[in-house]
């Protein structure tokens, strides 16, 4: 429903699935790499604005992992120093659990990444749409590194 969420008729006929999807950012100025699914990297697109040292890369297919596609991206980051999973659901409910040792075994040793997004909780949802917009700004800045 996102109007930047869309393939154009030529990427259908001409292109094919891509289980990864890089940012098109020079590589040689990011300082920080965050790693997406889902339609929080919109969110993460508009909060970031005219921030070049923030490449924002998304998973289009979690299962089987794109082990492969998702390692030769990120190493063309190797001078980045933060590396961030980021997800709306709380901990507990999103694909971290299930895909941080991927993740992690894309990087070069010594690297790691961390984890942005809504604290574990019994319920997807806070219930409030206040505290939920509260909590979806908290995660963008703490994507992107922007100090609150």
């Amino acid at each position: 429903r996102h109007p930047q969420a869309i393939s154009g008729l030529a990427d259908l006929s001409d292109g094919g699935f891509q289980a990864v999807l890089d940012d098109h950012l020079p590589a040689e100025r990011i300082k920080r790499v965050v790693v997406c699914t889902g339609k929080v990297y919109f969110d993460l697109l508009a909060a970031r604005s005219d921030r070049q040292d923030v490449a924002l890369i998304r998973i289009e297919q979690l299962y089987p992992f794109p082990e492969q596609p998702l390692s030769e991206i990120l190493s063309r980051y190797s001078q980045a120093e933060h590396f961030v999973w980021a997800q709306e659901e709380p901990m507990n409910q999103g694909s971290w659990y299930a895909i941080w040792h991927h993740l992690n075994h894309c990087l070069p040793p010594g690297k790691q990444f961390a984890y942005a997004g809504r604290a574990p909780a019994a319920a997807p949802a806070s219930g409030y749409a206040s505290r939920h917009q509260l909590e979806q700004q908290q995660l963008i800045q703490d994507a992107l590194g922007i100090a609150a």
